[in-house]
């Protein structure tokens, strides 16, 4: 369980690698972390305290770098997002002892970080917490879990729908595999060719007693079930007003006697 969340600035510190020696005539340096929130949750995690960042990063080496640093220390990097139009900053400096470090620094055309905003989420986050909700029921009935969440950026929405979202599809999932089976999770960022638009994928699967033909077209439209009396009609019906409310598309492959899959495809905000 997470003890403290820090939030603030990350950046990338390029130090050389000797003393008392002007910018222009350094030749070799080394890379740390820095800005406070890397130094602050960094010293956290080595005192054992159990620490989550909340911060943003570019899409480049140095942002890679900084998230691997954190990890490999025990920060949770859950949620430092990734932003695909801004750098991650870098910072140079000298080193002149005792007290004089001067400073430059590289933002173009100001920081990742500034970007976040409060309606920024992880959908990674929000399917670790489902499937923990649902973990002990699942196992009950002889369900496994086959997980595989990609790095993705944070996508702009509600976290409370998404959890409602997969709450509905992970309990129809369940509810077809009553003699055992496999859910399948899975989210990633799919880029375009340029690389200038992207969208999130979350895919939901399962081996159950799949859905049939005829009923595909409408399943999403309320009071469709398949469950008889003990179902309502309206799960899947919440699910397409998520989609639709997140700018959203839906596909669904399903097979009688074989399993469904549900792909969703939702933009990422720039």
């Amino acid at each position: 369980m997470t003890e403290i969340v820090v939030m603030g600035r990350l950046s990338a510190d390029i130090y050389p690698t000797t003393l008392r020696t002007p910018l222009r005539e350094q030749r070799n340096f080394t890379r740390y972390v820095g800005g406070f929130a890397g130094n602050v949750s960094t010293g956290l995690a080595r005192l054992r305290v159990a620490t989550a960042i909340v911060s943003k990063i570019g899409n480049d080496g140095h942002g890679e770098f900084i998230r691997d640093f954190l990890s490999r220390e025990g920060v949770d990097v859950r949620w430092l997002g990734i932003d695909h139009s801004l750098n991650t900053p870098v910072v140079f400096c000298e080193i002149w002892p005792p007290d004089r470090f001067p400073l430059l620094f590289y933002r173009t055309p100001t920081c990742p970080d500034w970007e976040l905003t409060t309606d920024d989420f992880d959908l990674n986050a929000v399917a670790e917490d489902t499937l923990a909700l649902f973990g002990r029921p699942l196992a009950k009935i002889g369900v496994t879990v086959d997980k595989r969440l990609g790095q993705i950026p944070p996508i702009k929405g509600s976290a409370d729908q998404f959890r409602q979202l997969l709450s509905n599809l992970v309990v129809n999932a369940r509810d077809s595999m009553s003699d055992g089976g496999k859910l399948i999770i899975r989210t990633k960022e799919i880029r375009s060719s340029t690389g200038l638009h992207s969208w999130l994928s979350l895919i939901v699967g399962d081996t159950g007693t799949g859905i049939p033909a005829d009923l595909q077209k409408s399943m999403f439209e309320p009071f469709v079930t398949t469950k008889g009396e003990k179902g309502t009609g309206l799960g899947l019906w919440i699910v397409k007003g998520v989609v639709e409310n997140h700018n959203g598309r839906i596909k669904v492959r399903s097979t009688v006697g074989k399993g469904t899959v549900i792909r969703l495809l939702f933009p990422v905000s720039r």
